[in-house]
């Protein structure tokens, strides 16, 4: 009945990464595509593909040439000095998807997720690039939601440059070099700009009349806390959303 406003909820649906996601974004789906689950540990050091397969969890078939692309990119991220790994990582990943990953990740204060679970994401080798591409997933925790990490006061409180609670050697490498952290920094600021500056939010905050004329929420607004390890930032290392009636 369309004269008749009823309040359903708010829902959130995690899209499949599939053949026909693949298809969408990358055009070709003839590739390598992980879902991996090293765990709080990180990808610790092994010597195969078997040892690794259990972890990273293809959803596709590795050719024998993929395969021992992924343990060079794990020897590299494990071994490697700070100059080799600096000037090598780009070949292996493209790192301001990586970037932007863990930027959308962190200020979305996602903790049921690589940061602190070491899932809930996949990685697909990118056929065109020969470059590997991170695709988050299943962010229903979003916005300190993660109940098992911490109190909500601990996960408001969470770091912007140490976001991880998980022993992920990758992140820690990549954020110690400045160019790469000065990126990072600046897809934060792309990211609140784009999402959460006043304009950007005002539409985005359900809000309406139960049918019984009760207000569920009115004149939204989003209360960002700036607390963190970067001040001149001026930003958040977690966002604590409120909608006030």
């Amino acid at each position: 009945d369309s004269d008749t406003k009823r309040y359903i909820g708010l829902y959130t649906v995690s899209e499949v990464v599939d053949e026909q996601f693949i298809k969408t974004h990358f055009r070709d789906a003839s590739s390598l595509l992980l879902k991996p689950e090293p765990g709080h540990g990180g990808f610790a050091r092994g010597r195969s593909w078997k040892e690794y397969e259990r972890v990273l969890i293809p959803k596709s078939t590795a050719t024998p040439a993929q395969q021992e692309g992924m343990l060079k990119f794990i020897r590299l991220v494990n071994d490697a000095d700070a100059v080799t790994f600096r000037d090598q990582i780009g070949s292996f990943i493209n790192v301001e998807n990586y970037l932007r990953f863990i930027a959308v990740t962190v200020v979305l204060a996602n903790l049921d997720s690589y940061l602190a679970m070491g899932k809930n994401y996949y990685i697909y080798l990118d056929p065109g690039s020969g470059k590997l591409h991170w695709i988050p997933w299943d962010h229903d925790l979003s916005f300190g939601g993660f109940f098992l990490c911490g109190s909500p006061e601990e996960r408001m409180n969470l770091s912007i440059d140490n976001p991880a609670t998980v022993n992920d050697e990758l992140l820690k490498r990549m954020l110690a070099i400045p160019e790469i952290k000065e990126q990072y920094h600046g897809l934060l600021r792309e990211f609140l700009a784009k999402h959460f500056s006043g304009a950007a939010r005002a539409g985005r905050c359900v809000h309406g009349t139960l049918s019984d004329g009760t207000r569920v929420i009115d004149d939204p607004v989003v209360v960002l806390h700036p607390r963190g390890d970067v001040a001149d930032l001026n930003l958040s290392p977690c966002y604590a959303f409120e909608c006030r009636p």
